[in-house]
């Protein structure tokens, strides 16, 4: 991992969730998200 920070396609296949229903997520917790491919952090992915 680069400095605590996760991708939404690692997460959403370490959870077994497809990356549009992460996105979502993201969304409505507004965490600024643009495509699978972008990261958070640890600790919005917790």
């Amino acid at each position: 991992m680069n400095s605590g920070k996760v991708r939404i396609y690692e997460l959403s296949k370490e959870l077994n969730l497809e990356n549009r229903d992460i996105l979502a997520v993201c969304e409505q917790l507004n965490i600024s998200v643009k495509s699978h491919s972008s990261t958070i952090t640890e600790e919005d992915a917790a």
